[in-house]
Order: C-alpha cells, then sequence, then structure tokens
C-alpha cells in the first residue's frame, strides 16, 4: 500500500501534467477548471490516500483523461537517469489504487507496464517482472482479471515470437554502378593512435556493393537460409563483407570527431541507425565502427535463430 504523501504527491504530479499538456494542446489557462482537484487546493489539507484526490466527476471522460496523463507522466519517469525500477513499481502501485476508486480505467496498470517493458532494457525488464509476478493476486482481482487478461496474453505472446519478422521492411539499393570507388586498405599495421592509413588503395566495385545490400533481405527474412540455393548464395556474400571488415581498418582514432555525442540525462531525443544505400557512401560505413556494429548484430541475430532448437520454416 501507498502512504498518504506518497499517494497525495503523486496526484499533485500527475495534475501539473495535465494542466501543462492540456495548455500546451489547446491553449487553455493552466488555472482554468480542472478534473480533478488535489486536497490542500483551496480547501483544508486531507491525509486520507483514498481521499487525498477527489474527483469533480467520474465519467469515460475523466477516466480517459486520466489515463493518457498516467501514460505522459510514467514518460518523464522513463526518461529520468534518476529514476529506478522500485519508483516505477510505486507508480503502478499508485494506478491499481487509482483503478479500485473507479478513476482510471482497469487495463492500465496492465498499459504502463506495457509501455515500461517496451522501454527498458532486459536487465530492468528482469527485475520489472518480477513485481509483476508477485502481483498475481492482484491480477486475478476480479476488477482486473477481466479487464487485463486479454492484454497480459498478448504481451506474452509477444515477448519473444520467434519466426515472426517484418517481411515488409525491403531495403532498396542501386542496381547499376555508379563508377568504381576507391578505399584505403590496412595493410596489417598495428593498432596504433599515430598510425596514419596508408596510401594503398582497393577497387571497391558494384560486385561488394550488391552483395552487401543483399545480405539485408536474408537479415529480413532468415527463413531463406533453409533453402540450398539461398543458404549459398548468404554465405557467399557473408563471406566477403566479412572479409571486407577485416581488411578495412575502422577510421575512430583518427576521425573521433565524428562520434556521436553521448546523450545528456535529461535527453528526449535519440539516435536510430537508418541505413543509407548509396554507392558512394559505402566506403565511409565500412570504415564506421557503429555501423559495423550494427551489421555484425544482424547476423547474430539471425544466427541465433539458426541455432534455435526448434527449426521454424513457415
Amino acid at each position: 500500500m501507498l502512504r498518504s504523501a506518497e499517494a497525495t504527491e503523486l496526484m499533485r504530479k500527475l495534475v501539473q501534467t495535465y494542466r501543462a499538456n492540456l495548455t500546451a494542446r489547446q491553449g487553455v489557462n493552466k488555472h482554468s477548471s480542472p478534473m480533478f482537484r488535489v486536497a490542500g487546493e483551496g480547501e483544508g489539507t486531507n491525509t486520507s490516500a483514498h481521499n487525498s484526490v477527489k474527483p469533480i466527476a467520474c465519467d469515460a471522460d475523466k477516466r480517459s483523461a486520466l489515463d493518457q496523463v498516467m501514460r505522459d507522466y510514467l514518460l518523464t519517469l522513463l526518461v529520468d537517469s534518476n529514476a529506478d525500477v522500485p519508483k516505477w513499481e510505486t507508480f503502478v502501485t499508485f494506478c491499481i489504487q487509482a483503478c479500485r476508486d473507479d478513476m482510471c480505467t482497469p487495463t492500465m496498470p496492465v498499459v504502463l507496464l506495457g509501455d515500461m517493458f517496451d522501454a527498458l532494457t532486459l536487465d530492468k525488464c528482469e527485475q520489472l517482472f518480477a513485481f509483476v509476478e508477485n502481483g498475481v493476486h492482484i491480477w486475478k482481482e476480479e476488477l482486473f482479471f477481466s479487464a487485463c487478461k486479454n492484454n497480459l496474453l498478448r504481451m506474452c505472446n509477444g515477448l519473444n515470437i520467434v519466426s515472426e519478422f517484418n517481411l515488409d521492411n525491403i531495403t532498396e539499393y542501386g542496381t547499376e554502378a555508379d563508377g568504381d570507388l576507391d578505399i584505403l586498405v590496412d595493410k596489417d599495421e598495428p593498432m596504433d593512435e599515430d598510425v596514419k592509413p596508408t596510401d594503398s588503395k582497393l577497387k571497391l566495385d558494384y560486385n561488394l556493393y550488391g552483395k552487401f545490400w543483399a545480405l539485408q533481405d536474408f537479415f529480413r527474412n532468415p527463413n531463406q537460409c533453409y533453402n540450398k540455393v539461398q543458404w549459398k548464395i548468404f554465405s557467399t556474400h557473408s563471406s566477403n563483407v566479412l572479409l571486407a571488415f577485416k581488411s578495412f581498418k575502422l577510421d575512430d582514432l583518427q576521425l573521433k570527431h565524428r562520434k556521436l555525442p553521448d546523450a545528456a540525462p535529461d535527453q528526449t531525443q535519440h539516435y536510430f541507425a537508418k541505413f543509407l544505400t548509396n554507392q558512394k557512401l559505402l566506403e565511409l560505413q565500412l570504415s564506421d565502427s557503429n555501423f559495423r556494429r550494427y551489421v555484425l548484430l544482424q547476423f547474430l541475430i539471425l544466427f541465433q535463430y539458426l541455432n534455435s532448437p526448434v527449426k521454424f520454416k513457415a
């Protein structure tokens, strides 16, 4: 159970979030009539957890509004570098109490948990899932069971769906050679900050370019590897690409300024890789450590799928 002070403080923050969003989206005055009044605002403070918030109305619209505020405030918690698993668990517990008081829709606790699992790292998800397991008695309550059972089932079924691939994620690349590109090649010099790239050059033709980007189709649909002809193509392309990785020196030591800046704790914008398939960019891509990491990770995912004890060829 939440302490009265914790419940009151959480609701104050939710009301602030609601008013800020309302002002930003609709241009209304912050001091307009709120949907919810927190104890202590214009009246005597009530220390009861259940009475700390007095709903002016509890119809579906008000519950829907508070549902959205819950999710908006959760986003601020997830990007807060000081937030930890106990704080997230406290927020879900608060949401459960709000549902019991008919202030939120009964599905909100599970929706919040789903948002957390989508945003957190695996180690954090593992800790948070212990909270879900320990709260089985809550999910079995009539209020939550009938409303949340389908959500929980959908979440569990989607944790690690094997053989489910986004076949619409097609990588398009040039079908005609756009001239040969010269790429610097490492001649087995030791990796040292003082070592400059050699002047030896290797022709990067369309053949390597085509093989490199053709691998994306196998990453998109690994089931092709079960076909003998396709597997031979994949093996040949992979060998050529990995050999190219081995041959070309990384440019991190020479071009440190190209590295992405570290994300600030309060940064809301995140970097996501988007493959650019222009032939003229392949030289820079093959020498970029981050780009190589993304491609090698794709290899690992595909090999893990192929090594799974149960084969899914459908």
